[in-house]
């Protein structure tokens, strides 16, 4: 019966605090889920972008973090200014939305037959646990199941176009991404900088809306290189990141 596809939903200790649900799938959806990764690997292979930081074995969120830093030496050394914006997703893969993944499957050249198979398993039955306690069976509508191993190629899709939009946004600098961070760094002179930040922030967050996917603005912060450049960035119509999120230094991507 349906019960033997539940999935077990189990909340992992963050290292900053709170916990993160990770999805323990029955056997056999497990086994497909891997049997197809082969697919999930091709296509990203065929679709693979500068931007998604992590795809070969020399990246690491370690090294994405520098950038800012690297930045803001070069910068220094042309007379320029450097700024970086740190954009997160809020429970990034329960926001994930079926038919948004469907079109996009469809849009960028995915096997659409495949998308409508792992939103049927992601649909399926689910029961919480934690601290030795386990919740009645519940079903959710959309979302994907972290610990499946398509979830990051679903990530991928979903954001694909967003990250190829948000590039042009800003030319002079890099946008990264890592599962739910997207980030932009750019250098520049004052005036282009804060045009082209400015630009990719609003867009960003326009296309974040479009997807139905929340920012956190709690977790999404802005670095600048000096404290003239930061009251440019906020005097920009329009700019929609709150004065508190501007630090003057941030956690690793990816954490």
């Amino acid at each position: 019966g349906p019960r033997r596809f539940t999935t077990l939903i189990v909340f992992l200790a963050k290292p900053d605090g709170g916990r993160r649900p990770i999805g323990l799938m029955c056997f056999w959806l497990r086994l497909w889920g891997r049997m197809r990764r082969k697919y999930c690997a091709k296509w990203e292979a065929d679709h693979q972008l500068a931007e998604v930081w992590g795809c070969s074995s020399d990246t690491s969120c370690d090294r994405a973090a520098y950038l800012h830093n690297l930045g803001v030496c070069l910068a220094k050394s042309l007379g320029f200014d450097a700024a970086s914006v740190y954009f997160d997703i809020s429970k990034f893969y329960e926001r994930i939305d079926h038919g948004l993944l469907k079109q996009a499957a469809e849009a960028h050249g995915f096997d659409v037959g495949l998308v409508k198979a792992l939103c049927v398993a992601y649909a399926g039955p689910r029961r919480a646990t934690v601290d030795g306690a386990v919740s009645e069976e519940i079903r959710a509508v959309g979302t994907v199941i972290a610990g499946c191993s398509c979830a990051t190629t679903m990530a991928r899709l979903i954001l694909h176009d967003l990250i190829t939009r948000s590039r042009a946004l800003m030319p002079i600098g890099r946008v990264i991404n890592v599962i739910d961070d997207i980030s932009g760094h750019g250098i520049g002179s004052r005036g282009v900088l804060v045009g082209q930040i400015n630009r990719f922030v609003q867009g960003v967050v326009q296309m974040m809306g479009e997807k139905k996917l929340p920012i956190n603005w709690g977790k999404t912060k802005v670095l600048a290189s000096s404290a003239a450049l930061q009251r440019e960035m906020q005097q920009q119509a329009g700019w929609p990141i709150p004065s508190d999120a501007f630090v003057t230094g941030h956690r690793d991507l990816g954490e």
